[in-house]
């Protein structure tokens, strides 16, 4: 899991856990703060784990990056935008999801924040 450049260094590979998350995508920004570079949909792998791959040449020198997740208490519409409620059913479900677009999910594999 995290994000790892591939041994020859052509890319960079992120992965990320979720046994209840729909729909996963990696925002990927030029500084700490300020508007996104680009937006990735993550694939699904077996076992849970969202992957998406992005050569090393689309990256900046400093990769800043986080995943906005969708899931049963948020579910993806095309209509979402940064501070939307599209799609919004519950903050919290009753199975305990609390996936929320809105928010930016740091890596919890990251080595630095």
């Amino acid at each position: 899991m995290g994000a790892h450049y591939e041994p020859d260094g052509s890319g960079v590979v992120f992965r990320l856990a979720s046994t209840r998350a729909t729909r996963v995508e990696l925002w990927i920004y030029d500084a700490p703060m300020g508007g996104e570079r680009s937006r990735i949909v993550m694939e699904r792998e077996a076992g849970n784990a969202w992957r998406a791959r992005v050569p090393a040449s689309e990256l900046p020198e400093t990769i800043y990056y986080g995943y906005r997740v969708w899931g049963p208490n948020w579910m993806f519409d095309d209509a979402w935008t940064p501070g939307s409620m599209a799609g919004h059913v519950a903050d919290v479900d009753a199975q305990g999801n609390r996936m929320n677009p809105n928010k930016l999910v740091f890596d919890p594999y990251a080595r630095e924040l």
